[in-house]
């Protein structure tokens, strides 16, 4: 079976796809989302989130409804009900190990003084001498 057509990832798009009615605010602590005994269950990395899910809970629903008819999500994912819960702090912790490291930016390490055993008739010639020269301008700038 293709992931793609798995039910899980299925639901789980239905569900991302859902978040897009809460708030930016909301949106920014949204974490993941599941469905357990027809209860939507979103999951937020703040309690500030999850009170603030409660207050504008209706606005919310009606905004879920609307997006639900229009995507006929109806076959991917069912629920009657939902809430918001805060994830545990084990969680918090879990998710943040699976967070990949930023990457460092580049930093050249070639100084520009190679020697280009090309030809010199060569047309090649020309544009390793071409890199060359970027590179010491590069040196000279930074």
């Amino acid at each position: 079976m293709n992931i793609f057509e798995h039910p899980k990832f299925k639901e789980a798009q239905a569900i991302n796809l859902l978040a897009e009615a809460l708030s930016p605010p909301l949106k920014r602590s949204f974490c993941y989302g599941g469905v357990k005994n027809e209860v939507l269950i979103l999951r937020f990395d703040n309690h500030v989130a999850v009170a603030e899910f409660g207050i504008s809970r209706d606005r919310i629903k009606e905004k879920m409804r609307v997006i639900y008819k229009d995507n006929n999500l109806k076959s991917v994912i069912k629920f009657r009900e939902i809430r918001a819960k805060e994830i545990s702090v084990e969680t918090r912790e879990k998710m943040k190990r699976r967070e990949k490291p930023k990457s460092k930016s580049y930093t050249e390490k070639s100084s520009g003084s190679f020697d280009n055993k090309i030809p010199k008739d060569s047309e090649l010639y020309g544009i390793i001498e071409e890199i060359r020269e970027g590179i010491k301008k590069y040196r000279e700038v930074s």
